[in-house]
């Protein structure tokens, strides 16, 4: 089978392509449709853009993507694996029903990405807005062309085991619940009777046989009715055990004919709301997803006792406004683990830590393959298979922002068999934060953004001299057993390594923008610089600034405008030669600021790993397991 592998601009398509090659050596091919257009028409692809312009680009795609096919058909056996990648804008119409379609997915692809080594399609917006236009195009039209999802860590860029086991499926022992997706059943390949793109869904069925689920969820508000008949035949057919959810109670009750039709093993779970609705004798699980604006979860868990009393197992899947109330439901589960699940929902996926950590404590779990799923905060399909049952302690990346962060794939080596979560918290609920997580099995985390000079006070007089000296601490760990906590900063060695080609400089003149809590660092470290506040952007010291001051050097230390307009937030006569980014996510400001000027560009990536390999050596003192 060939598999075609789509996703956004810069998602990691050419990366996992050289990733692939490592997995299977032999009997297997990898094709990447730009390099092969690039060597085909001997042309660079920005050169194609800039001279021709996308049309003539996507002829030529076209072309030599219809070549490469016939080509793989003449020379690849029906035994090989046969990969392309193609481009974010690739004509998906040109594929046919035999082409398995993998979309591939980072979490950053809801925020955008600024490129330098790629053409610009709208120059006239800001890059993140020219992103994000033909994003929202493109993943409409991958939802309606994917047999495949796989949402890829952030920052992996070497080869793993579970990314082998995703792509190749030789996934066991899985365990948890996947839920049936609308988008399997796309109607613009089907037709009213509900005979829809069996193609897709048979791959689908066939694809999870073994990886030994606890079942595949169908929701009455996400798979129309129509489809239940090929749905209840195929997972009968094939061993799967089905959870029916009841959640819309707008069609008929389908239990009877799941029981006379279809041999399969069942459960009903009934949303606490449309429970008068339904015979009681047919349900066994009573959820609840919804409280009232002012409800408390006493209120709730009073609600939820009365059905476990009649002998339902009961779910609790309301959002979760902060630490405080996950800790006070994770203590409610825990008091009947067999009867009671508990899935914590948010706007944001903010809990998906809380469910790994409670994998294999509970009856109902659930994961996704793709970015969105059922809910924002089920773990991915990689988090999943990778976090061992029964966790009791952890390490974590603390900060917010921070689902971008690249700490839990650097770091998953270092503490396993502890995991590494992303854990999102901001400066006002941090105290509590820490309390719940120590509880919860917290032993050691990096601190980010806004968090550290939270995490200084935190440690106190267990702070290392140099957090002292700074006031800030971006690493804390326990030590042994103890409840104490200790603090250390290896941002003063990460920004040394970063500002590395500045030292083959003559006096330069440089610019610091913002700075926020490595200000203290920063002004130690370019004495010689000028200081400017990222919010009024003004010098804040104007003694030694000459009206005329024309920096070759920006460093970039600044959080992203909110308004993305096409203004920059630097002074415009500004003829900067090197921008230095403290940032290492690819929507930076930073970015967009080098893009514009043209100039060269320093990522925060640099200062992250080597910040990292410092806080390996801290973490290794205190005695964690692997030692």
């Amino acid at each position: 089978m060939i598999t075609i592998i789509v996703g956004q601009r810069g998602v990691g398509k050419t990366s996992l392509l050289n990733r692939i090659k490592n997995y299977k050596s032999k009997n297997c091919f990898v094709y990447d449709l730009d390099q092969r257009i690039e060597e085909k028409s001997n042309l660079k692809i920005n050169d194609i853009f800039a001279k021709s312009g996308e049309k003539f680009f996507r002829d030529l795609e076209k072309k030599y993507f219809l070549e490469l096919i016939q080509e793989i058909k003449n020379n690849c056996n029906n035994k090989s694996f046969c990969f392309i990648s193609v481009g974010g804008g690739f004509n998906l119409e040109l594929l046919n029903s035999e082409h398995r379609v993998l979309w591939i997915q980072r979490l950053s692809d809801q925020w955008g990405r600024i490129f330098l080594d790629r053409p610009r399609l709208e120059p006239e917006l800001h890059p993140i807005k020219e992103f994000q236009l033909r994003a929202q195009k493109r993943s409409q039209m991958f939802k309606e062309k994917f047999w495949d999802e796989y949402l890829i860590p952030e920052g992996l860029n070497q080869s793993c085991p579970t990314e082998e086991e995703i792509l190749f499926n030789t996934i066991h022992n899985c365990k948890g619940i996947l839920t049936i997706l609308p988008s399997l059943f796309d109607d613009k390949n089907g037709n009213e009777n509900g005979n829809a793109n069996l193609n897709k869904w048979n791959y689908f069925v066939n694809k999870h046989k073994s990886w030994g689920l606890d079942f595949l969820e169908v929701r009455d508000d996400l798979i129309d009715h129509k489809y239940y008949p090929t749905i209840f035949k195929d997972l009968s057919n094939n061993g799967y055990s089905m959870i029916y959810s009841l959640r819309k109670g707008d069609i008929e009750f389908p239990v009877e004919l799941i029981k006379n039709n279809y041999q399969i093993n069942y459960l009903v779970d009934c949303d606490i709301s449309l429970f008068n609705k339904y015979n009681q004798d047919k349900i066994n699980i009573i959820s609840c997803h919804d409280r009232a604006k002012d409800e408390n979860l006493e209120s709730v868990f009073n609600k939820l006792q009365r059905f476990q009393d009649l002998g339902f197992h009961i779910k609790l899947a309301v959002e979760i406004i902060d630490f405080k109330e996950l800790y006070t439901c994770h203590l409610w589960q825990q008091e009947m683990p067999l009867k009671r699940s508990f899935l914590p929902r948010s706007s944001n996926g903010k809990w998906n830590w809380y469910r790994l950590m409670a994998k294999g404590k509970m009856m109902l779990q659930f994961f996704k393959e793709g970015y969105e799923g059922s809910a924002l905060d089920q773990p991915s399909l990689s988090q999943w298979i990778k976090n061992d049952k029964f966790v009791t302690s952890f390490a974590a990346i603390l900060g917010s922002p921070v689902q971008h962060s690249h700490t839990p794939i650097e770091q998953e080596s270092f503490f396993a068999p502890w995991p590494v979560y992303a854990i999102d918290c901001s400066e006002n609920e941090f105290e509590t934060a820490m309390e719940v997580l120590s509880k919860l099995g917290l032993k050691a985390a990096a601190i980010t953004s806004p968090l550290k000079l939270k995490a200084f006070n935190y440690c106190g007089e267990n702070n290392s001299d140099i957090a002292k000296k700074y006031k800030s601490t971006n690493t804390i760990c326990k030590k042994d057993e103890s409840s104490v906590w200790f603090g250390h900063n290896t941002d003063i060695d990460g920004l040394k390594n970063l500002f590395a080609p500045l030292e083959k400089l003559s006096s330069p003149k440089i610019a610091v923008w913002g700075g926020g809590g490595t200000l203290p660092l920063l002004y130690d470290l370019l004495p010689k610089a000028i200081f400017y506040s990222a919010q009024t952007g003004l010098p804040r010291d104007t003694k030694n600034i000459s009206i005329d001051f024309d920096p070759e050097i920006l460093v970039w230390a600044a959080p992203n405008l909110v308004d993305k307009n096409n203004k920059l937030p630097i002074p415009n006569n500004w003829k900067l030669k090197m921008v230095i980014d403290l940032n290492y996510k690819e929507d930076s400001d930073g970015l967009w600021i080098a893009q514009t000027k043209g100039c060269s560009y320093y990522s925060g990536l640099s200062m992250f790993k080597a910040q990292a390999i410092l806080q390996r050596d801290f973490f290794q003192s205190f005695c964690l397991p692997h030692t």
